[in-house]
């Protein structure tokens, strides 16, 4: 099996949320439509490489990711901050900027750009903060 840091071509659910992260700073949304927005993203083919380890199941109306739920959880652990408990707000902490490196140190810049690219159209795809 290929691992996240021996192929420069794959990014880690972990790194693309990072990027999203680092992209925003600061995102509110509900967790549902977390999984809703990525989910509409990966249905189009030209992400389905870059979401490859992202598998939802539940309806396309809600569908949920635990791939995108853990990987969540563990930028929450190391480099997030998180208010309100329905429409939450996540921001970067002092933290991130160094999980971020860490996460995409070695990753080609391509795929890099690729992904924020991608992250603006999950952006989109959320329904704007009440």
């Amino acid at each position: 099996m290929v691992t996240y840091s021996e192929d420069k071509s794959l990014i880690s659910p972990e790194g693309i949320l990072g990027v999203l992260f680092h992209m925003y700073r600061r995102i509110s949304f509900r967790y549902s439509d977390l999984h809703k927005a990525f989910y509409d993203v990966r249905m189009k083919e030209r992400y389905h490489e870059l979401l490859k380890d992202f598998w939802f199941s539940g309806s396309s109306v809600n569908p949920f990711s635990e791939e995108l739920s853990l990987a969540l959880t563990n930028l929450q652990v190391a480099a997030l901050a998180r208010k309100n408990p329905d429409m939450v707000e996540y921001s970067t902490t002092s933290e991130f900027e160094n999980t971020y490196q860490i996460l995409t140190k070695d990753i080609d810049p391509e795929i890099i750009e690729q992904v924020k690219v991608m992250c603006e159209e999950v952006k989109r795809a959320l329904p704007p903060a009440a």
